[in-house]
């Protein structure tokens, strides 16, 4: 893994910004995303603008997320104090017994990869008690990766109950509450839901969220079943047989099975089944249609589930033999479909492709397991550049309890693979508003405005 924070320059800036003047009064704690490490990171105003220039290096993104904790001195206020490892590259933040016992942990306090390296107090703030927070102050919620095997050990702090649960179901550990912030956390409940709903849906589209790798380890592993018939993580058998095929069949039915579990690879171990069954398949020069079904039954990696649910769906696409240009729809029903990394839905999405090229689609989803509602109409139209040009279309667009509108969403893979590189996304609720603005970035950050 390639080291894009610096921890020895911003551990020898921590003893400056963290030191107890630096807090005198209550301070803004912000959020960083990393996109090449995928980790968190929280910090006050003064080292997220070292970040923000580019100091700690590469993929340091602003998440949106922020909260407020008290000032030194403050009533009921103990000291919190950092730590970082160099092993997974990631730092934590430890109230006053797990700060002590840290540290007699590395009583040298050596910079070592599997030993935590204490780099000082950093703010202060309210411990909970019995499992509260004070009265005007507000829980922190700490989140972990349960990734130390990995070397990759990650915590995420949030005051967010929608974004702890959204952690939690993608395999993340609940640590409970770790602090408390102030009730007047800076970013208010409108910003907080909006940063986070567009972070999920930035997530998603980069891999960050619904994780495509296991995803793709399943069916790759899948196919091997089939192509070998001595294979057997999974086993898995079609009929009729892939061996035996000379023709396009009119129907095709796939059983997979990891059983309770098999080793893939070393350090991989799968369990649970699926099954594909494709119907009234029909393969032409000018023609693609077919009916499919799919159930992923409790697929786990490792021991977690990584796939589960159902999926109905529908090809009937019509190829010109003359532009050889596609056209026509594509339909599907999730059926509690859960995918690697949490996301999943319930609902219909519809997708239709225009012979100029042009795509419209249309969901009517209710997210697993968080149960946000997503009710979208959207046209994306294609452009010499190779860009799409999103917006939404019609009325009714909602995330949740806010309206959305699209507006002129430029995504370009030959930019950009992963992120939009313009346009806006503007949510609204009880006459409020708030406006989300790409600016030409490939790393998901954007800017806001608005409550």
């Amino acid at each position: 893994m390639s080291r894009v924070f610096r921890p020895s320059v911003l551990a020898l800036a921590a003893t400056a910004l963290f030191s107890s003047s630096a807090f005198a009064a209550e301070t803004e704690v912000i959020e960083f995303y990393n996109t090449q490490l995928k980790h968190y990171f929280i910090t006050n105003p003064a080292e997220a603008a070292m970040i923000d220039s580019g100091t700690a290096g590469a993929g340091w993104v602003r998440t949106g997320q922020t909260f407020k904790v008290a000032g030194e001195g403050a009533s009921g206020a103990t000291p919190i104090c950092r730590f970082y490892t160099p092993g997974s590259n990631s730092h934590v933040y430890a109230h006053t017994t797990e700060c002590d016992a840290l540290k007699s942990s590395n009583p040298s306090n050596i910079l070592h990869p599997d030993l935590w390296k204490y780099e000082g107090i950093v703010f202060h703030s309210r411990a909970p008690a019995n499992a509260a927070c004070p009265t005007g102050t507000q829980p922190v919620f700490r989140l972990y990766n349960n990734r130390f095997a990995q070397r990759d050990s990650n915590h995420r702090f949030t005051t967010q109950t929608a974004i702890r649960d959204q952690m939690v179901a993608q395999g993340w550990k609940n640590e409970g509450i770790a602090l408390c912030a102030s009730t007047s956390s800076s970013g208010s409940a409108f910003r907080q839901d909006v940063s986070g709903y567009v972070d999920t849906v930035l997530g998603f589209a980069s891999g960050d969220v619904a994780d495509m790798d296991t995803l793709g380890l399943i069916l790759a592993s899948a196919l091997q079943g089939l192509a070998d018939p001595t294979w057997t993580c999974p086993a898995a058998t079609s009929n009729p047989p892939l061996q035996d095929l000379s023709a396009i069949p009119a129907n095709l039915a796939i059983n997979f099975t990891y059983g309770n579990g098999c080793t893939l690879q070393p350090g991989t171990t799968m369990a649970g089944s699926g099954n594909l069954n494709v119907t009234n398949i029909v393969v032409t020069d000018t023609a693609l249609r077919a009916n499919i079904s799919t159930s992923l039954n409790n697929i786990r990696l490792n021991g977690t589930t990584v796939a589960s649910g159902g999926l109905n769906g529908a090809l009937n696409l019509t190829i010109d033999p003359a532009t050889e240009a596609i056209s026509g729809t594509v339909n599907a029903t999730l059926n509690n479909l859960l995918l690697a990394g949490g996301t999943g839905g319930n609902g219909n999405i519809n997708v239709t492709i225009q012979p100029s090229g042009g795509i419209l689609l249309s969901t009517n989803l209710t997210t697993v397991p968080a149960g946000t509602p997503v009710r979208l109409n959207l046209s994306a139209v294609p452009q010499s550049t190779g860009a799409l040009i999103v917006n939404t279309t019609g009325t009714g667009n909602s995330v949740g309890s806010y309206g959305l509108q699209a507006n002129n969403l430029v995504y370009n893979p030959n930019v950009c693979e992963s992120y939009p590189v313009g346009g806006q996304l503007i949510f609204s609720q009880s006459g409020q508003t708030g406006t989300v603005t790409f600016n030409n970035a490939c790393n998901g950050s954007y800017s806001y405005v608005g409550p």
